[in-house]
């Protein structure tokens, strides 16, 4: 086995060990750091796509270099994020910024390469992707860089599926917990409904029956 070889394997073991117990926000942060940190880049981040009119994505985790920025949505319209939104994988190994220049925050983030990939949940569906910057240009190391990006964005689909299961399961049991205080209501609500009627059928009866066998009556 090449150094080389030996190198991309140890990787993609320590990013494995690394997300292995991770679950929910902490998972995302540490794909988002470990792929950073693995491929020698400053910004990694993860993002899954929100439904509306036009592709916009909710970064999960965002790794800046040293600690991590809150999260936050951005349209893909005009960022190298289009591209793999497209095709599935972009590396742009520099000149990032020429290439996109409707992009403002390549500018502020100071970025001169990318690369990207998008995450594929289970259905074939595209639900977000994983992505890199660096401000400096990209090792030509592609294959490795491309066979990171592919593990991460695996276990990053299982992750957003296993969120959006307990997200769906939650919102489903809210409903039936509320179903079944409305079913409650509407039963308290018939019983009262049937006592009314029961009294409404005997009360002059009743009365009339009290009247009769009340001493008082007589004597007034």
């Amino acid at each position: 086995m090449t150094n080389h070889n030996f190198e991309s394997e140890y990787n993609l073991k320590l990013i494995v060990a690394g997300i292995a117990s991770k679950i929910g926000e902490d998972f995302f942060q540490a794909c988002a750091k470990y792929l950073a940190q693995v491929l020698q880049i400053k910004y990694g981040f993860i993002g899954e796509f929100i439904d509306s009119t036009r592709p916009q994505i909710k970064v999960l985790a965002f790794w800046s270099g040293d600690r991590f920025i809150p999260n936050f949505k951005y349209d893909i319209e005009g960022t190298p994020c289009s591209t793999v939104y497209e095709t599935g994988l972009q590396i742009y190994p520099h000149s990032i910024q020429q290439l996109f220049p409707e992009d403002r925050d390549l500018l502020t983030l100071q970025a001169e390469s990318y690369l990207g990939i998008s995450i594929v949940d289970s259905h074939g569906k595209n639900v977000g992707h994983v992505g890199g910057l660096d401000t400096k240009p990209l090792k030509h190391d592609y294959e490795q860089q491309k066979s990171i990006l592919k593990v991460i964005a695996t276990r990053s689909a299982a992750e957003i599926e296993h969120q959006s299961s307990k997200k769906a399961l939650k919102k489903q049991n809210i409903y039936l917990q509320r179903t079944l205080k409305k079913l409650k209501r509407l039963k308290l609500n018939s019983f009262r409904r049937k006592k009314c009627l029961v009294w409404e059928k005997w009360l002059p009866e009743l009365l009339m029956r009290l009247i009769i066998l009340s001493p008082l009556f007589w004597v007034i």
